[in-house]
């Protein structure tokens, strides 16, 4: 990977929650991204939230909608209420095609957020 290219993306991701993370392969392996992250909470819905995020890949980028849903009521405390956490893939793309389009693709993770789900 062009690490010109990784740059120019986290320039364009200034601005979002940064951070490092690590995912482990079924063998083990474990592969360091970068991900960029934005919480939406719903005003007509006090039980779910959502993120959207873009993770920095070694040979690719995605964008992602994270939705958090909570099935307990208000009364519960805040850190039992969360009962699901999912996450959807909208776009996989190299990050020459991200630096190019990375404006559309994340207009695109907004509309499905909107037009899917409950928000």
């Amino acid at each position: 990977m062009n690490a010109d290219i990784k740059e120019q993306i986290f320039e364009k991701m200034a601005g979002w929650q940064e951070s490092a993370e690590e995912w482990r392969s079924p063998e083990g392996k474990k592969i360091p991204y970068r991900k960029f992250s934005r919480w939406i909470e719903p005003e007509n819905n006090d039980f779910d939230s959502y993120t959207i995020s873009v993770s920095v890949w070694p040979k690719n980028v995605s964008v992602e909608i994270t939705e958090s849903c909570g099935e307990c009521g208000a009364e519960t405390d805040s850190e039992d209420r969360w009962a699901m956490i999912q996450a959807f893939r909208v776009a996989k793309v190299p990050h020459s095609v991200f630096l190019e389009r990375s404006e559309d693709l994340i207009k695109l993770a907004y509309n499905v957020l909107e037009k899917e789900f409950t928000v």
